[in-house]
């Protein structure tokens, strides 16, 4: 069950967060919206929920997920790159940050 959670909280986190980049459209954000920020914060309370995850493994997937926030922010407002690009870059990078998070799982 937990494979199939992680990845799909993954694809709902991209999709709102493109969404959201697509609104913002800043070259650069240092620091990730309110809007970013409650996003983030339903996404780690449903997998506290349903994945029983420690402190320390909440504080490192918010880690990962403000990170992957930041570098997609960067990447939608890198005007250098075509749509297309922009998009396989994310989705390299969420498959990346999807084995990083699977790492953190335990599975109890």
């Amino acid at each position: 069950m937990r494979n199939f959670l992680v990845p799909l909280g993954l694809t709902l986190g991209l999709a709102v967060t493109l969404s959201i980049a697509a609104e913002e459209n800043k070259a650069a954000a240092p620091k990730p919206s309110p809007e970013a920020e409650q996003v983030i914060d339903r996404r780690m309370a449903v997998l506290k929920e349903k994945l029983n995850i420690t402190p320390e493994q909440a504080e490192k997937i918010r880690t990962i997920m403000l990170r992957d926030h930041e570098k997609l922010m960067k990447l939608m407002g890198d005007s250098s790159l075509t749509q297309e690009d922009r998009n396989k870059q994310a989705r390299e990078m969420f498959r990346a940050s999807a084995a990083e998070l699977q790492a953190l799982l335990t599975p109890e």
